[in-house]
């Protein structure tokens, strides 16, 4: 079991608004890992204050309560397996994975879904990874992230607390990683995003990278990295956007 409890900042719509997140793990076979998570958003100034005895009622009672018990909740389930595959290349390995989560909630289950899938294979350092995401609920535009009642949504400083590709969008993202003598990885990605999907125009992103990455016995590592972009219909305005970035990166573990 994993828990945390955080205040978040003080320019939102309820100032610092309390975050409680929970995650149960069941593990009944080394290669099969199951969870359990839910977070509550809930407090901040301008709403009543609960007691325990008052939490307590709010978190194991009936979902979508109004007034002093009006909060704003996600839940999900997710699943990994994690599947030897050596019989033809000793040592390579192959996991599964998938997240199935709701914005809100109806008769203790999920509803108004969401769902992430993905694979990735590793072997001697050489690693594919597939993932999809797709937050899309039909008749229901950009529900995810956000709330009647806590407007500025699972957001910190503007950003969202959650997939990067935001409500309403799906996303899809392929990454292979290759690694070459004296300590070098060399990695290629690429990233494509439909956002707004219920609105008659779409913001579609597609993103292309490339990196390597240095690593030394003592800890430190070196990494370049360099990404082109294209945007159409930037903001859901008839505009297209190119842009190029670069980045470096020193870090050091100890």
């Amino acid at each position: 079991m994993e828990s945390f409890l955080t205040r978040l900042e003080e320019n939102r719509d309820f100032s610092n608004v309390r975050l409680l997140g929970l995650r149960l793990v069941y593990r009944p076979r080394e290669e099969i890992i199951i969870g359990v998570s839910r977070i509550t958003m809930f407090g901040g100034e301008g709403r009543p204050d609960l007691s325990p005895v008052d939490f307590g009622r709010l978190y194991f009672s009936d979902p979508n309560r109004s007034g002093k018990y009006e909060v704003n909740e996600l839940g999900g389930v997710d699943l990994r397996l994690l599947l030897p595959i050596g019989g033809i290349l000793p040592g390579q390995t192959l996991e599964l994975y998938g997240e199935y989560g709701g914005e809100d909630e109806a008769g203790f289950r999920p509803s108004k879904p969401a769902m992430l899938m993905g694979l990735e294979w590793l072997y001697e350092g050489r690693r594919v990874l597939v993932e999809y995401a797709n937050n899309h609920v039909s008749g229901a535009p950009d529900v995810w992230y956000t709330h009647s009642l806590y407007t500025s949504g699972y957001t910190y400083r503007g950003n969202v607390i959650g997939h990067h590709m935001g409500s309403d969008a799906k996303d899809l993202y392929v990454r292979a990683e290759l690694p070459f003598r004296g300590g070098w990885i060399g990695g290629v990605d690429y990233e494509q995003q439909n956002r707004r999907l219920s609105s008659p125009v779409q913001e579609k992103i597609r993103r292309w990278g490339g990196d390597a990455v240095y690593s030394e016995r003592t800890g430190f590592s070196y990494s370049v990295r360099l990404i082109y972009e294209e945007i159409e219909n930037v903001k859901l305005l008839p505009l297209d956007e190119q842009n190029m970035y670069g980045m470096l990166t020193a870090a050091w573990q100890f």
